[in-house]
């Protein structure tokens, strides 16, 4: 409501009179304010509230039984045989798909064999003149031989018809010899599978130019199935410690089956800078097929208790883990060292540095300051608060 303000002024008749006029409400809620002020300038004013933070905490709880780190990956075949044709050329068919079976011996691709059909060809020739060099060169020497023995010829002239047909005869064998040489390498234009498998990949098409040992198709084992994953550096040790691996193959729901490491690379992979680990799978037929994906679970061994504290909880300030803990009697945040086991992709194992019960704060961590005011926010569940 607005209120009445008074003011001074000459009527009409060149009296001084009073004027009451109403006040606007904004005016006024001003007006009163600075009464107000002016009126309490004897007391102190209360600091603000704004420095309380909302924070979400979570009860720390102490547990042995760690949940088990998981690895994805995907069914590989123990073993896989890269196959390469043995001469460059271009690719005039291919006779498989990938996830087809094969058995021993069956065509794959094959190559256009022109220019190494020619050379076979040139080499047959070469083969069937030196062939016919050899048999004259062989009568020749037959003939020489009756010769000396009559004494028409010399010793000397009977040694070199003997050279020649030597010679004659070498030359034979080395036709031979790469005729042999020719027909296998137009016998390389056509890739067969060297035992029965399963086509796991294609590196080639018809129409494409490949070199001699480029492998164009992968044969895997079917028979053989094991799961490829690639095992973090600080992780590595745990895949040679755990007591018990277990492997879920995602197609098949909740069904595990047995595990355990068959191969574990000694060097980290140039790229990813993990180490490349191979799992064998213990799985009734027809359970697992290649290419599937699949999950790892390496089962922790057993030691001290630790804490699982989410990431978000871990303030690394300073190159130094530690965590906010919540004092329930001064409403304060205080940081705390913590010495961190392991972690994952969302949560960290904690070895140290807090006791069960207490409350950890998990939001907000990389801006509070020591004895921060801070107040839990309501609505959580289980216990987080």
């Amino acid at each position: 409501m607005a209120q009445p303000w008074r003011a001074r002024g000459p009527d009409r008749g060149g009296r001084e009179t009073v004027i009451n006029r109403p006040i606007p409400t904004r005016h006024a809620a001003i007006a009163a304010a600075l009464l107000g002020l002016s009126a309490c300038s004897g007391k102190p004013s209360e600091a603000p509230s704004g420095n309380v933070r909302p924070v979400l905490t979570l009860v720390a709880e102490s547990s042995s039984q760690i949940p088990a780190a998981q690895y994805a990956g995907s069914v590989r075949s123990q073993f896989e045989t890269l196959l390469a044709f043995r001469t460059a050329g271009q690719v005039t068919a291919r006779y498989v798909e990938v996830g087809d079976r094969v058995s021993a011996g069956q065509p794959l691709m094959r190559l256009d064999p022109g220019d190494l059909a020619l050379g076979a060809d040139s080499a047959r020739a070469q083969a069937e003149a030196a062939a016919v060099n050899a048999e004259a060169a062989t009568q020749d020497l037959a003939r020489a031989r009756r010769l000396l023995g009559e004494g028409f010829i010399s010793q000397s002239e009977f040694d070199r018809q003997n050279a020649t047909s030597a010679q004659a005869m070498a030359q034979l064998h080395s036709a031979r010899s790469q005729r042999q040489i020719a027909e296998r390498q137009v016998g390389y234009t056509i890739l067969t599978a060297p035992r029965a498998g399963v086509v796991g990949g294609l590196g080639a098409e018809v129409g494409g130019m490949v070199s001699a040992g480029q492998t164009t198709v992968v044969l895997a084992d079917p028979g053989r199935l094991e799961i490829a994953i690639s095992v973090p550096e600080d992780q590595r040790d745990l895949l040679t410690a755990s007591p018990g691996i277990t492997v879920g193959v995602w197609a098949n729901g909740e069904a595990r089956y047995p595990g355990r490491v068959r191969t574990l690379s000694e060097v980290a992979n140039s790229q990813t800078r993990t180490f490349d680990a191979r799992i064998s799978v213990d799985a009734p037929a027809g359970q697992v097929r290649l290419g599937q994906s699949a999950e790892v679970y390496v089962a922790r061994p057993a030691g001290p208790p630790l804490f699982r504290i989410p990431l978000t909880a871990i303030d690394q300030r300073g190159g130094v883990a530690q965590l906010w803990i919540f004092d329930r009697k001064a409403s304060k945040a205080y940081p705390r060292r913590v010495v961190v086991n392991s972690a994952d992709k969302a949560f960290a194992l904690v070895s140290s540095g807090i006791a069960p019960g207490e409350r950890v704060i998990v939001s907000g961590v990389h801006i509070l300051h020591p004895g921060q005011a801070v107040r839990l926010v309501a609505g959580g569940s289980g216990p987080r608060s």
